[in-house]
């Protein structure tokens, strides 16, 4: 028996927002990256993404960075090579700092109010500035 299915995509007009890079979160991350020892190894430095991603979307919902980093292979993402890279022992090493830094942020913005006042109004503008 054959059954004929018929399928239709519609893709919007903007089906990826670009990413908007909360500073004072961004700063926060870096800082913790500094202090233990990632220093090249992490990029947070809020350019513009090349590419899509979904990410942009939630940033603009709420604060967010999108930190890209190291793990210890030059290849490119999306390839082959990168695919056996990440998941290279060497790679762990990489992963988990930068996993010890992202959560060093998360309990910075849970335990100063100033720096979570400052995360809440770069958002404010940010989002007043990249209306879509």
């Amino acid at each position: 028996m054959f059954i004929s299915l018929k399928v239709e995509i519609s893709i919007g007009e903007r089906p990826y927002l670009n990413v908007i890079s909360n500073r004072p979160l961004q700063k926060a991350f870096s800082r913790n990256c500094e202090l233990i020892g990632l220093g090249n190894h992490s990029s947070s430095s809020g350019s513009p993404l090349s590419g899509s991603t979904d990410m942009g979307n939630v940033s603009y919902v709420v604060p967010s960075i999108h930190p890209c980093f190291y793990i210890g292979s030059d290849a490119v993402n999306h390839t082959r090579e990168f695919t056996a890279a990440a998941g290279n022992p060497k790679a762990q090493h990489y992963t988990l700092a930068q996993s010890k830094a992202m959560a060093m942020t998360a309990k910075d913005v849970f335990t100063n109010q100033q720096l979570l006042q400052d995360i809440k109004e770069r958002f404010k503008e940010d989002r007043f500035f990249n209306t879509f």
